[in-house]
């Protein structure tokens, strides 16, 4: 199976929830080694549609994004050819380096993921608009409180609390403990 087009609909299912989840730690790696941002963009777009196109490919009992990570090597690989004399130097033993950190790092960057979207769907949904503001519509907490008829410090105090609320959440839950 070479194409996405040849892969079952299964298939396709099963890659986008890998790729939802490993696409962080592989946008992530190639950043961090592809500083401008439009040509990182490109790097992880030429990352995504191999990784769709081989995904016929990837052995189910490697971790998806350690295969992921291997695609995105050779693509920043292939950039750096491309681009030459352009960028500062460094070897490759020193880019499988940078793979291994974000590997290492992939599994604890999902669980603590999954751990947060837990401890987010428990708060009140006042609390979640208040997160909504903040951080999906990148709101200042004089903005928030214009929104929500509050003074900016009540906003600004309500943060605090449903930080601290979802940071002992998580904390709860990636050590196995029920959270409350």
């Amino acid at each position: 199976m070479s194409s996405a087009q040849e892969q079952q609909p299964d298939d396709m299912a099963r890659m986008a929830e890998l790729w939802t989840q490993a696409h962080p730690i592989v946008a992530a790696f190639i950043r961090s080694v592809v500083h401008d941002f439009h040509d990182s963009a490109d790097v992880l777009q030429q990352t995504a549609q191999t990784v769709a196109t081989r995904f016929g490919d990837y052995e189910p009992e490697r971790p998806f994004p350690s295969w992921a990570l291997g695609i995105a090597r050779f693509k920043v690989l292939e950039y750096r050819r491309r681009k030459g004399r352009e960028l500062p130097l460094f070897g490759s033993d020193t880019l499988d380096k940078i793979v291994a950190a974000h590997e290492a790092e992939a599994p604890l960057d999902l669980e603590r993921r999954e751990a947060l979207e837990h401890c987010r769907e428990r708060l009140t949904e006042r609390a979640r608009h208040l997160l909504e503001f903040r951080y999906a519509r990148d709101l200042k907490p004089r903005e928030i409180a214009e929104h929500l008829t509050l003074s900016a410090n009540a906003v600004r105090v309500m943060l605090h609390r449903v930080r601290a609320a979802l940071e002992r959440c998580i904390e709860q839950r990636l050590a196995g403990e029920p959270s409350s």
